[in-house]
């Protein structure tokens, strides 16, 4: 016992912080996962339902009537529901007199503990660019305090182990950077892109601009990397589940290519319409009134917004509040959020201006990993909008959740590079304070008046 108490006293206060942060996360997220009425959760009944079809069969259940509302199943990425028909058949077999409830339950506490480890790996990826222990604890601090990321957290929600999946990708990448152990990270994060990649397909754009950076820095350090060639069984190992992975990539997006000449199918390419028409989003999108494409000669005439005025005026600050406060089918957006962050982003953009070019060679690649990523959503968001007729559908700020970890990171970084002392701790500070008045303490601030009605 003593040298237990000492070893606990010698421990840094901020791996003591660490746990605090981690185990408060955990806690406000399984109070959530275990009292959260069903159906506020973004698609959380069709996330259900999926997992239930995947618990009867070890394999890809075929599609049927009673699957029809989720849309086609082979056809897109469905590892996150075949591990949620795993878990469903472990209740069953030891909580077979267990509702419906009890099993939503236990699925939203694995999507706990997927966040929890997004918050890891954010932690080591922190400690990867930063070294500098507190700034690396406001990393987590800031994630951890992000409201729309907890709420999603205790739901079931395939966000969440995509989000998991992206951060460690990314982490096995910057080692990769760092110069360590180029095949052994190299395999690791190649292998986690691909899971990544199993679980949702907008995780795709992002395989794509890591693999544009690690093929950048194999030809960059051609000399170093093949000087180092030495496979060991290890690396045989994971280069064998690395192609298995690919091999499940490419039945569900090589076959989509083969057959309907396009990675992410229609529905109705699959299905029939009537068959279709049961899943609510193809409704709502059939139910979209647009006026036709809107074309560059609308937006000339002032009709309908450019890029430039429909991100700043519309997109940045919908997505910084919907990231910020809860979007499901339940909203909460707390008062001046917008404006608060949209300040806080001004300013940093200021300082990363003002730090550019001594930016280092893994902190400039994770900044054109997340910026690209950011622009990719945009213009996907944008051309939505141009068929739609600027209808704002889709806009979600957890779209943003799989580069979020490396983002904060990023902002953790340049506020570190603050020369003066003071200014430095005063950034901080404001920001750890930011994060905390804006973070989950806002359910239990406005319990009464906003979330009574969400909860048992």
């Amino acid at each position: 016992m003593p040298s237990i108490i000492l070893r606990i006293k010698n421990t840094p206060l901020t791996v003591k912080l660490l746990l605090v942060i981690l185990a408060e996360f955990t806690v406000v997220s399984i109070l959530i996962a275990a009292n959260l009425k069903p159906g506020i959760i973004p698609d959380e009944k069709a996330h259900f339902g999926l997992s239930e079809a995947f618990a009867t069969t070890w394999g890809i259940p075929a599609d049927s009537p009673s699957t029809y509302a989720y849309g086609p199943i082979s056809e897109h990425p469905y590892f996150y529901y075949w591990i949620n028909g795993r878990v469903l058949n472990l209740v069953g077999r030891f909580f077979s007199t267990y509702g419906e409830l009890a099993k939503l339950i236990a699925l939203r506490f694995v999507n706990v503990i997927y966040s929890l480890l997004t918050l890891i790996f954010s932690y080591l990826l922190a400690r990867e660019i930063l070294k500098d222990r507190w700034w690396s604890l406001l990393v987590v601090f800031m994630l951890a305090n992000t409201l729309m990321f907890t709420f999603l957290s205790s739901g079931v929600s395939y966000d969440n182990l995509a989000n998991l999946c992206s951060i460690v990708s990314i982490f096995f990448l910057v080692k990769v950077l760092n110069h360590k152990d180029f095949y052994l990270n190299s395999l690791l994060w190649l292998i986690f892109a691909c899971l990544g990649t199993l679980v949702k397909f907008t995780t795709v754009p992002l395989a794509v601009l890591e693999f544009g950076i690690w093929v950048f820095y194999i030809l960059k350090n051609h000399k170093e990397v093949f000087a180092s060639l030495a496979l060991t069984y290890r690396h045989l190992i994971l280069l064998i589940v690395l192609l298995v992975f690919i091999g499940f990539d490419e039945s569900i997006y090589g076959m989509n290519l083969l057959m309907y000449h396009t990675i992410t199918p229609q529905c109705t390419q699959i299905l029939t319409s009537d068959q279709c028409n049961l899943n609510p989003v193809e409704r709502r999108n059939a139910q979209i009134q647009s006026p036709g494409r809107v074309t560059a000669s609308d937006i000339l005439k002032g009709s309908y917004p450019d890029p430039v005025e429909y991100a700043l005026t519309f997109w940045i600050p919908t997505m910084i509040s919907r990231i910020h406060g809860i979007l499901g089918h339940q909203s909460f957006i707390p008062a001046l959020v917008a404006s608060i962050y949209m300040l806080f982003y001004l300013a940093l953009a200021f300082v990363i201006a003002g730090n550019f070019w001594k930016t280092p060679f893994e902190v400039g690649s994770m900044l054109v990993v997340t910026i690209g990523y950011i622009s990719i959503l945009f213009v996907f968001n944008y051309n939505t909008e141009l068929i739609n007729g600027f209808q704002h559908v889709a806009i979600q700020g957890r779209y943003i959740f799989p580069i979020i970890g490396t983002g904060y990171t990023l902002v953790a970084f340049y506020l570190s590079r603050l020369r003066n002392r003071i200014v430095r701790n005063s950034a901080f500070w404001a920001t750890a304070t930011l994060f905390l008045i804006t973070g989950p303490v806002l359910i239990l601030t406005n319990y009464a008046t906003v979330f009574t009605s969400w909860f048992f």
